[in-house]
């Protein structure tokens, strides 16, 4: 029994790597996460301005509905403001913007390069009661808001009659 243990576990031409090939597989893996790593990080970078310009016209969507639905028989709206960036959603009764109006929630883009180009800041998108139209000053034939995320500039239009398209 002894014997047949010791040719078992003995053998010369045991099967195996050798140094050279584990070297070369480690140094395969190493290059290979390296390339994937960089890839990710940029693929991060870009889809991180994609959400907030998705923020932005999410928050522009539900201020929309909320005066389309006449929720509390108010008028709704954001405001929008720099140093640091600031989205506010706001409400009132018979406003023309955001003085005198009541906060209803603040939100700060998380990119630290995000910035809005134009219009001019600080503006209000102000949408009116029932007919969800966009009475605010800039709104006047429509407002291009123009977004950067620090390498590519999206443009999201509200046309004077409220509606939001992020696709020109």
């Amino acid at each position: 029994m002894f014997k047949f243990i010791q040719q078992y576990f003995l053998k010369e031409n045991s099967a195996g790597f050798t140094l050279i090939e584990l070297l070369i597989v480690i140094s395969l893996i190493t290059i290979i996460s390296g390339l994937t790593s960089v890839l990710g990080f940029d693929l991060i970078r870009v889809g991180g301005g994609r959400s907030e310009k998705d923020n932005l016209v999410s928050l522009l969507q539900r201020a929309r509905s909320k005066s389309l639905n006449n929720i509390g028989e108010l008028r709704h709206g954001i405001h929008f403001e720099v140093n640091p960036y600031k989205l506010t959603a706001f409400s009132c009764k018979d406003c023309e913007g955001f003085e005198g109006a009541s906060i209803e929630s603040e939100y700060s883009p998380a990119i630290k390069n995000f910035e809005i180009i134009s219009p001019n800041i600080p503006f209000d998108i102000l949408y009116d009661q029932l007919s969800g139209n966009c009475i605010s000053a800039p709104c006047g034939s429509g407002v291009v808001i123009k977004v950067s995320d620090g390498t590519k500039i999206s443009n999201i239009f509200i046309s004077k009659v409220g509606q939001i398209d992020a696709n020109k």
